[in-house]
């Protein structure tokens, strides 16, 4: 667990920004100290438990790829909880803005903020994907992903294959563990993104990712932070934004 004498919060640096435009994708250790996650933590599980006991109310994107119990989204454009004031307060934090700032520039803003839990032994890997075939931002945008629990093999962590496709947006088909760009079968899975509880990842949104089954009595408990370019389109619409000052 990270502790304050640890932490390492400062903005991006130069080797990280490189991986980032290289790879992908980008870790970094103990960037919150435990008791920030520890607050963070009781309001995730406060909304995640509110989609729970709520599942038949929302029929979007997440409600399709959401199992009761077993994989739960909460995004806080559909998050009615009492902790969605929490969760964003949280996003707006200056160590956060600081890191959007050198990876996005001075017009990177806060999109949303999304949780994903998978449920102790919800046996079921996630589509390989890229986040941008369901948000195709113009210019594109980052996932901060933020470990509020160890996210490692037997919990379901994340996976991604370095470097693949990012400049561009692979053919996804449906398939029941989502949209798929990569067989769940292939010989070559990528390479595993194990993180310990305060680490964050910086991933593009056209990083090839997916995640693995959860086969352990823990719950994989993410949150991830969208931040993009506050004059960005989608579909060309203008993407609703909070700016950070």
């Amino acid at each position: 667990m990270a502790t304050t004498a640890t932490i390492d919060c400062a903005p991006a640096r130069q080797e990280e920004a490189r991986a980032l435009s290289e790879h992908g994708f980008f870790i970094r250790e103990r960037f919150f100290a435990a008791a920030e996650i520890d607050a963070v933590e009781v309001a995730a599980d406060a909304a995640i438990a509110w989609r729970n006991d709520n599942f038949e109310r929302y029929h979007d994107l997440f409600a399709q790829i959401s199992t009761r119990d077993g994989f739960v989204f909460v995004n806080e454009l559909f998050d009615d909880s009492t902790a969605a004031a929490a969760l964003r307060a949280f996003c707006l934090r200056p160590a956060v803005r600081d890191m959007a700032r050198t990876l996005g520039g001075p017009d990177v803003a806060h999109c949303c903020y999304q949780l994903v839990y998978k449920f102790a032994g919800h046996n079921r890997a996630f589509a390989w994907h890229q986040d941008e075939v369901h948000t195709p931002s113009d210019p594109p945008f980052f996932n901060m992903w933020i470990a509020l629990s160890d996210m490692d093999l037997d919990n379901g962590c994340l996976w991604t294959k370095p470097g693949v496709a990012l400049d561009r947006v692979l053919p996804h088909a449906q398939t029941q563990e989502g949209l798929l760009a990569w067989p769940l079968d292939h010989p070559d899975q990528g390479v595993p993104l194990r993180m310990r509880r305060g680490d964050i990842c910086l991933m593009g949104s056209k990083a090839l990712h997916k995640s693995g089954p959860n086969r352990s009595a823990r719950t994989r408990k993410a949150m991830l932070i969208v931040f993009m370019d506050r004059n960005a389109h989608i579909r060309g619409q203008t993407v609703p934004t909070i700016a950070y000052d």
